[in-house]
């Protein structure tokens, strides 16, 4: 006797069966004037408009001055979470512009959260 099994699956992680809608907050947050060598937090809102539950799949930054603190995995219609972050400015001077990279499974997978500051001394 065989068994055959059909593994059909999905190749990528990050391409669900559904999508949903979202909105975030503002496009930019932006510190404005901060001091040189101090932590700052903040934050942007995101909301399931959808009416299947928004899946963030991953939340990263793109260097290690600015760390995600927080956030909801899973965020049901209608519903919001908070996406935490905090910018060290330990070393930086002058405009900085920072991305937070966002997968979810809306039908552009892929966001960006832009962060913006002036350093002082």
């Amino acid at each position: 006797m065989i068994l055959l099994v059909n593994c059909k699956g999905k190749n990528d992680k990050h391409t669900p069966d559904k999508n949903t809608t979202m909105a975030i907050d503002k496009g930019i947050y932006d510190f404005g004037n901060v001091k040189e060598d101090e932590m700052y937090n903040g934050y942007f809102i995101v909301k399931n408009t959808g009416t299947i539950t928004l899946a963030i799949y991953d939340v990263s930054t793109e260097c290690g001055c600015t760390v995600i603190d927080s956030y909801k995995k899973l965020v049901q219609p209608k519903d919001t979470c908070m996406i935490r972050f905090s910018f060290n400015t330990l070393g930086k001077s002058g405009i900085q512009n920072k991305t937070i990279t966002m997968v979810t499974n809306t039908d552009t997978t892929t966001h960006f959260l832009k962060i913006k500051a002036n350093v002082v001394k």
